[in-house]
């Protein structure tokens, strides 16, 4: 199904109860040749996923969605980079300093990775937390 459309409601049961052979299962997918099942990747094991039950175990740490994001950040697929962007917002609510991290050691990676950072932080900006504006200019 999710060659085709997006599935990430019907993963997180599974995360829930099996977080890291789920976590492998996603990295697996983030660098899957489909732009729906990479997606899948990030935006299945969003913290906080609008209208989808959420993952506290993420939002206590999100070090496990790491990786999966880091495979993702230069995604040939904006639908993808999206999801990248959304799932480090989610993080920022609860851990601003690990996306603060990911944000200094992205910038200037690619063009692309640039509006992955800039949309992650857009709470942060909007916040006017000093180490981001300082970062964004």
């Amino acid at each position: 199904f999710t060659s085709k459309s997006s599935a990430e409601f019907a993963v997180r049961s599974f995360i829930l109860r099996e977080p890291e052979r789920m976590m492998r299962q996603m990295e697996e997918w983030s660098r899957h040749p489909n732009a729906h099942v990479r997606r899948l990747a990030s935006e299945g094991c969003r913290p906080r996923l609008p209208w989808g039950q959420a993952l506290p175990l993420f939002k206590q740490d999100p070090a496990p969605l790491l990786p999966v994001l880091e495979q993702l950040k230069a995604d040939p697929s904006l639908y993808v980079r999206k999801s990248v962007a959304n799932n480090l917002n989610d993080i920022a609510k609860d851990h601003p300093s690990i996306v603060l991290d990911t944000a200094r050691r992205w910038q200037g990676v690619h063009p692309d990775t640039d509006w992955i950072i800039r949309h992650a932080c857009r709470n942060l900006i909007r916040k006017a937390d000093p180490e981001i504006m300082a970062l964004f200019g």
